[in-house]
């Protein structure tokens, strides 16, 4: 999406499900943050990356550059994401993923390490993905707002049919923190 075209955008708050989702963890005891992100240079990468980081700076926790992993978008490079985290002696004790899939990539290698998932190394992601329910444990999210992007897109669609000259609106629609097993200690 170019933020550079007039045209109306209906999103979701990918920066304050970040925080949101940082957040939870923090108040779950977990202090020792990483996060895998999607790859640079795209916006809502940005925005996740940027709300990771002030949760932190707002509880006083430690930013470590090699504890922000960023790759692409599948469940294989959650997996290889989490290799490259717990291969080192400095390990983190959570991992904020970019979305659900990088998430369940991320509880397949701690689970090939016999990490306890939730007990020893809270996960949370971001789509809530109807597989983050039958994943075991069950995956902490921040669900997206789809149905209501859909119907605010729609809306907005039909009343600039009808119109020439329209004003560009943005809305952006927040996400819900879901708090399964993944982040249950």
């Amino acid at each position: 999406m170019s933020d550079g075209i007039p045209t109306s955008k209906v999103m979701q708050d990918d920066y304050n499900g970040a925080f949101e989702a940082v957040e939870h963890l923090i108040e779950r005891g977990y202090r020792k943050i990483a996060h895998i992100a999607g790859p640079e240079g795209l916006s809502f990468t940005q925005k996740r990356k940027k709300g990771y980081l002030d949760a932190l700076e707002k509880h006083g926790l430690t930013v470590k550059d090699r504890w922000i992993v960023h790759s692409g978008f599948s469940r294989e490079d959650g997996q290889e994401d989490a290799e490259k985290l717990f291969g080192c002696k400095d390990r983190p004790d959570a991992i904020f993923a970019v979305n659900d899939r990088k998430a369940i990539g991320a509880m397949i290698t701690l689970k090939e390490k016999g990490i306890q998932i939730g007990k020893e190394v809270g996960v949370i992601g971001f789509t809530n993905d109807p597989v983050s329910t039958v994943v075991t444990p069950t995956l902490s999210t921040i669900a997206e707002p789809a149905f209501e992007i859909g119907k605010k897109s729609c809306e907005l669609l039909l009343k600039h049919i009808n119109k020439r000259n329209f004003i560009a609106e943005d809305v952006i629609l927040p996400g819900t923190l879901i708090a399964r097993g993944s982040t249950l200690r």
